[in-house]
């Protein structure tokens, strides 16, 4: 992270360290990713937190249909950093690398899965466009219900929220990770 430095411990104001205090018990390890920003808002950091404890943890929408709309918010807003550790996570997943490299260049995958291809519409949609038609919502409600379709545009807005927020602070990927082209 270039442009905002995470503080070290004893540099924290009494909020930022007892978020910070409060997610090592919670999770076993330092925040990482956005979570050093939001830090600089405790509230904001526990509030993306939760939210994004429910997306991981505790939605319907299957997680292989969550990492396609991710990798397609990724690749939307060029997020070096969130392609890079949705690329894995995507693959653990199962969603094939032909899928993941079709995404990755800008390309329609070619799916097996009626589900998968819906939500890669639905997502590029709203990444696109930043809503959905009506015959598209007709075929998500009808393909996945009610809950899902409100879990499939509740992942598409707090991963752009992090797109946006490792690419404003500049977030490095490793050396030898693929950088996405612009």
């Amino acid at each position: 992270m270039e442009r905002l430095r995470a503080p070290a411990p004893a540099d924290m104001n009494p909020e930022q360290r007892k978020f910070y205090d409060d997610y090592l018990v919670r999770f076993g390890k330092e925040p990482v990713g956005p979570v050093w920003v939001w830090m600089t808002v405790p509230a904001l950091a526990m509030a993306a937190t939760q939210l994004g404890l429910y997306v991981s943890r505790d939605m319907a929408l299957p997680k292989r249909l969550k990492e396609i709309a991710i990798l397609v918010t990724a690749r939307r807003w060029t997020a070096q950093y969130e392609w890079y550790a949705h690329e894995r996570m995507s693959a653990a997943a199962g969603v094939e690398a032909d899928i993941i490299e079709a995404i990755r260049h800008k390309r329609r995958p070619a799916f097996k899965d009626a589900k998968d291809d819906l939500v890669f519409d639905f997502a590029t949609a709203v990444m696109e466009k930043g809503r959905v038609d009506d015959a598209l919502y007709r075929r998500a409600i009808t393909d996945l219900g009610d809950r899902q379709v409100v879990e499939l545009t509740t992942v598409l807005g707090l991963y752009a929220m992090v797109s946006i927020t490792l690419n404003t602070f500049e977030f490095a990927i490793p050396a030898d990770a693929v950088p996405l082209s612009e």
